[in-house]
């Protein structure tokens, strides 16, 4: 047979099995493509669904749940959607009538079952998809969608009939032209095959040249096609690759990829720097020959490839004197079965040595504080948690931690006598922003008493309001001993020193002992403090300190003053002053000593001061000095008896005394005590005079 029959036969021949090998292959692949992107297309409306209602899923929002099946019942092709608890019953359906109700059938159950897309079909023309419902771990429910599979196979069938009448129509036109087709067809086939050499080569840029609309045109330009989908596909590979590294890269702790075997898959720039090689040579090794160099895997790597879950471990790196917090975490497929596992290594070395640092910091405050017995808390105002350290617990008697810190258990040690005022003090500390430094005693366990200071701030918020208060608590018992101890001693010389005084003369012995009495009362009277008390009853006690400086026979005088003695005299004051003024704990009584001769009035010495001016403490110790003057026994005269002194006192109440020191001194005990001549009655009419 000749060749221009033969070829014409064999390209006929030829290009009916082409012909119908592109049917049969066009139509397989346009076939598996168009239902594999329906169902493509079917999954992620079902997985969008599942997202867009996991919110409304977990507040129960089923007009919201309603909403969104209704609005996918309208889709395209889809003829029901239904969300599901994770009983299978149903909480919202495009019909209506269904929800609340269990559907029990097949489909159904394998859809409430589904830990993972489902598709399958009905048993009708409707493709049920289900994707479950999973929030924060835990599934919630699924979400079905009803999809016709009528419509999809209408557009198959459509479709097979195109590509077999195309082939039909290739084929019959190759054996009617088949002389022209055998002249013209060894070209095109040249550039076709020569096309797809160069394709197959990598260049995903060449197009091959149509130069005809035939089978072989179209086959090019199918060709072209396909080739500018692969491009289009590497491309975003590519690109996918290239952000996955970036993404590694911009990771600074060291991180890495391996299989199974431990060998290394893949790296980020912060491994290949401490490793110290290069990315090449750390592909494909065992990363325990890399970094960190071990013998083998680590024993949480290999308990977690073990057990098939992530863990993490603490790894010291002697080469390099680093501690790492290795993180281990395993990469699966979606059908569960294990890729390859990720390692991130977390250098922790900077922060360990802080926390060395931190715990010997404060195991050494922890031992600072119990030398010194002090310790430090925290009153958590919203919790109302009060956290002790350790040394508060045995300053309180305690074993550390021995019961829960509250501040009511802080109040039941506080002593009884103390409890109000340190309630009164923390609340000025919080309401008022008065600072808060306070002593008080507390009750031991086993009865005994302590003195603690204490002192603290108040942490506040932007608006004022208290939300922390923090402080130290001081036992100071011992302190306070041998404070009482100093001051009974101080007191005691200060009687001593009064003595001295008076031994002067048999006429003032006792004077300065019952001044201070007298002084007190009226302090007492005029709701003085017990500090001002104590510090009063000193003044009374050396206010005729001045007169060591003056001469025995003045004092004991039995007649009249010259002016030159009675100058003298008066110089006590300021001379008493000018004694004690060395002496800085008796700083604050220095001003009543040298005024206790100054008159209400201004008449008196040694400085003239006249009413408010002449201060309280001195006032009181004119009217106890004189008091006591008048009813005490002198040498140069009798004494005229309580009752005239109180008269005389009243008399010059006004001009010599201050009135209400006078008021307070015939509210005292000298009022109600009898008197020495028996004239009672004057007391009496003058107690009357005062409290009317």
């Amino acid at each position: 047979m000749k060749l221009r029959f033969k070829l014409p036969l064999v390209y006929t021949l030829l290009i009916a099995a082409l012909g119908a090998a592109f049917v049969v292959f066009t139509s397989r692949l346009v076939e598996q493509r168009m239902v594999e992107e329906e169902h493509e297309y079917f999954g992620s409306l079902a997985k969008t669904l599942a997202m867009n209602t996991a919110n409304a899923i977990s507040l129960r929002d089923y007009a919201a749940l309603r909403e969104f099946v209704d609005n996918m019942a309208h889709g395209e092709h889809v003829r029901y959607a239904v969300i599901l608890d994770d009983g299978g019953v149903v909480f919202a359906h495009s019909r209506h009538e269904l929800e609340g109700k269990l559907l029990d059938d097949p489909v159904s159950r394998a859809s409430a079952a589904a830990e993972e897309l489902l598709m399958q079909p009905d048993g009708t023309d409707t493709l049920d998809v289900t994707a479950p419902l999973h929030i924060a771990g835990r599934k919630w429910g699924a979400v079905r969608i009803g999809y016709s599979l009528t419509e999809m196979q209408q557009k198959v069938a459509q479709a097979r009939n195109l590509v077999l009448l195309a082939g039909l129509i290739a084929t019959l036109m190759g054996t009617a032209v088949a002389i022209f087709i055998a002249r013209r067809i060894t070209a095109p086939l040249h550039a076709l095959h020569r096309g797809t050499e160069i394709i197959g080569a990598g260049d995903l840029n060449y197009r091959l040249a149509v130069s005809a609309d035939d089978e072989i045109g179209q086959l090019a330009a199918a060709f072209n096609t396909m080739t500018g989908h692969l491009r289009k596909n590497y491309q975003a590979i590519e690109r996918a690759k290239h952000e996955w590294e970036t993404s590694l890269d911009a990771v600074s702790d060291p991180l890495f990829i391996h299989d199974q075997e431990f060998k290394i898959l893949r790296c980020n720039r912060a491994y290949v720097q401490a490793a110290g090689i290069s990315f090449q040579e750390i592909i494909g090794k065992p990363y325990y020959e890399v970094f960190p160099k071990s013998d083998g895997p680590t024993e949480g790597c290999s308990k977690a490839l073990e057990r098939q879950e992530d863990g993490e471990e603490e790894i010291f790196v002697p080469a390099v004197d680093r501690i790492f917090n290795a993180k281990f975490y395993l990469v699966r497929n979606v059908d569960g079965a294990y890729l390859y596992s990720l390692h991130i290594l977390k250098d922790i070395t900077e922060s360990k040595r802080a926390e060395e640092k931190l715990r010997n910091s404060e195991a050494s405050l922890a031992k600072a504080q119990q030398i010194a017995h002090l310790g430090s808390w925290d009153w958590n105002m919203a919790t109302g948690e009060l956290f002790w350290s350790d040394e508060i617990y045995r300053i309180f008697g305690l074993a550390p931690h021995e019961f829960g810190a509250t501040y009511e258990a802080f109040l039941n040690f506080v002593h009884s006598e103390d409890r109000e005022f340190v309630t009164q003090s923390v609340n000025a500390a919080l309401v008022e922003q008065k600072s808060y430094s306070i002593n008080h005693r507390i009750v031991l366990p086993d009865g005994s008493e302590r003195f603690v200071h204490e002192e603290a701030e108040v942490i506040r918020d932007r608006e004022g309001k208290p939300t922390q208060m923090s402080g130290i608590v001081h036992d100071i018992t011992e302190w306070k001993k041998a404070e009482e101890e100093l001051h009974e001693l101080f007191l005691a010389a200060m009687q001593s020193l009064a003595s001295a005084i008076e031994a002067k003369s048999p006429w003032t012995r006792g004077h300065s002992e019952r001044v201070a009495d007298y002084a007190v009362k009226i302090g007492q009277s005029l709701e003085l403090t017990d500090d001002e008390l104590e510090k009063l009853r000193i003044a009374a006690l050396l206010h005729d300190i001045g007169k060591i400086g003056t001469y025995d026979g003045i004092l004991d005088k039995h007649g009249k003053l010259t002016d030159a003695e009675y100058e003298s005299i008066k110089q006590h004051p300021g001379r008493g002053a000018e004694m004690l003024a060395p002496i800085k704990q008796l700083r604050d009584i220095i001003p009543w000593v040298r005024g206790h001769h100054e008159r209400f009035d201004g008449a008196g010495y040694p400085d003239g001061l006249r009413g408010e001016d002449i201060p309280l403490q001195a006032r009181i110790l004119a009217v106890a000095d004189t008091f006591d003057s008048m009813t005490a026994v002198r040498p140069y005269r009798t004494t005229p008896g309580k009752a005239q002194a109180l008269e005389e006192i009243h008399l010059h109440s006004g001009t010599q005394f201050d009135p209400k020191v006078v008021e307070a001194f015939l509210r005292t005990e000298p009022l109600a005590a009898p008197t020495l001549n028996g004239n009672n009655h004057v007391t009496e009419a003058i107690h009357g005079q005062v409290v009317s």
